[in-house]
């Protein structure tokens, strides 16, 4: 007689944290279509709009699996996104800035703190929340 594995309960949290992750790539994608012709450097925007979508792919499918989302992954994509984010000076205009137009990866920086409460819990989630911010 062959057990079946328990399925892991938190799953249907990361597959929240899956859909959350595209759907705020895509409002990053229309704001940086929105503000196409008035960043700086707009090859910097579109590039960090690539580097947002191929690691969005990356983690979809890694965070999918229990085996493998291990502690480290959720911590490089704190990593990870702080870092994109601290690009944004480089990108803004200092009119964009003063009008409050949202970073290159804004609502997506969202995530890493979803997905750091969901593996390590609520006080992970306010850590990676603070560190965001």
């Amino acid at each position: 007689m062959t057990v079946a594995p328990t399925p892991d309960p938190i799953t249907p949290m990361w597959r929240g944290v899956i859909a959350f992750r595209w759907l705020t790539w895509a409002f990053a994608c229309g704001t940086v279509i929105v503000q196409s012709g008035h960043y700086q450097r707009e090859w910097l925007a579109w590039s960090i709009v690539g580097v947002m979508a191929l690691w969005s792919v990356v983690s979809s499918f890694l965070y999918l699996r229990e085996r493998t989302r291990p502690p480290a992954l959720v911590v490089f994509d704190l990593v990870l996104t702080t870092a994109l984010l601290l690009t944004s000076p480089w990108v803004l205009s200092d009119a964009q800035f003063a009008l409050n137009v949202p970073l290159i990866t804004t609502v997506w920086a969202a995530v890493p703190p979803v997905a750091a409460g969901a593996r390590f819990g609520a006080g992970g989630g306010v850590l990676a929340g603070l560190v965001v911010g």
